[in-house]
């Protein structure tokens, strides 16, 4: 599951599509990078009309059928919806004529390309996954067997993902989450930095220039004395010796032992240091043992891979924000079904993806997900999934 680009040339060439094609399946839907950027505006602005959920928007997906199993999305067109049932985008019977109309025009146009091919929507509600309602229009308005289903799900304070369905073994799936998701943003899908005068160059903060301050001298007290000002202390009294002896005043002679002191905080001084360094250890991790696990900083080795129900399938399900998934480059997911043993390669668009949907056959399956950090690292994590 690569970006695709879309021109060759002398130097990088532009991505300007993404191609989203799930391990083991025979679909791959190339997704118009110009298209994410109009309709995650269009779902955004969605999202902000109501608040905490926002509503919902959808409408038709437009492009074309390179080959069966492949499809292309070029352009959209939006439904608007009037929300006579909530917040959700459920058309009335009104508006599903309209519907119909919109997928009639673009279904009659003569000698184009351009052809529906699918519908889409955002989803606010709880979960991630299509409704039955959804499988009823798809099929109603895009019968066509490579026809797709796009959902996209808006967040507030981080970067949507999205996901496609399409039909398998006589209709689309209704449950559990898409097959595999992914972040649905230009800069995301395509690696670029947000471009002057783009929403996302518009969004950033701007670049301050802030001096930097000077490193903080670190000081260590020690029985009344400071480190820091030991040999300022030593030079006030060498200064006062000198003017002892200038004096009228007898003179008093200060004995070596006295003068030679300081020597012997030193020692002293790095031994109550690295008696607090100890001890500041020991504190740490009990505190640490103690801490909510949420305030805890992430364990760099672990992955949290799981592995759930979902249907007649396997949800497998890892933390794509894990240190190890977002450094590492490639991964393979081990799958041991029974006896049958299973080996799918994982790029690093897949890893970031954090999920796959297995269907299994035996009822005890074991699975393996091994990946390579950049480091030259490799880390595995192992679950099982055995069915009651």
């Amino acid at each position: 599951m690569e970006p695709t680009p879309e021109s060759a040339g002398p130097g990088p060439a532009p991505v300007d599509a993404y191609l989203w094609a799930p391990p083991g399946k025979d679909l791959a839907v190339t997704l118009d990078l110009d298209v994410v950027d109009r309709m995650l505006a269009d779902v955004m602005r969605g999202f902000g009309v109501m608040p905490k959920r926002g509503v919902e928007v959808g409408g038709v997906l437009l492009g074309e059928y390179s080959g069966p199993g492949k499809v292309r999305v070029t352009d959209y067109e939006l439904v608007s919806c009037q929300h006579s049932r909530g917040s959700s985008w459920l058309l009335s019977p009104e508006e599903t004529d309209r519907l119909r109309a919109v997928c009639d025009r673009w279904l009659s146009t003569p000698g184009g390309h351009t052809t529906v091919i699918g519908l889409f929507r955002s989803h606010t509600r709880e979960g991630f996954q299509v409704t039955p309602e959804d499988a009823d229009l798809l099929d109603r308005m895009a019968p066509d067997p490579s026809s797709v289903f796009l959902l996209v799900k808006p967040y507030a304070t981080r970067v949507s993902v999205a996901g496609f369905y399409f039909r398998e073994d006589g209709g689309i799936r209704t449950m559990g989450p898409p097959y595999m998701e992914f972040p649905f943003r230009r800069r995301e899908l395509a690696g670029e930095e947000p471009t002057p005068g783009s929403p996302l160059a518009a969004a950033a903060p701007p670049a301050t220039s802030v001096p930097a301050a000077a490193p903080a001298q670190p000081e260590f007290s020690f029985g009344g004395y400071n480190q820091g000002e030991s040999k300022t202390m030593t030079g006030s009294i060498s200064s006062m010796e000198s003017y002892k002896d200038d004096a009228t005043s007898p003179a008093v002679e200060t004995p070596k032992k006295r003068r030679n002191s300081g020597w012997v905080w030193l020692p002293l001084s790095f031994i109550f240091l690295l008696l607090g360094v100890v001890l500041g250890f020991q504190v740490a991790l009990s505190v640490g043992q103690k801490m909510p696990s949420a305030l805890r900083p992430p364990d760099p080795y672990q992955m949290h891979l799981t592995a759930n129900r979902s249907g007649s399938s396997v949800h497998i399900s890892w933390d794509r924000s894990a240190p190890a998934i977002q450094s590492a480059p490639r991964g393979v997911l081990h799958i041991l079904d029974g006896d049958t043993e299973q080996r799918v390669e994982l790029d690093a668009l897949q890893l970031m993806n954090g999920s796959v949907l297995y269907r299994r056959a035996a009822k005890n399956v074991k699975f393996r997900l091994e990946v390579f950090t950049s480091s030259h690292v490799t880390l595995s994590e192992t679950t099982e999934f055995t069915t009651p």
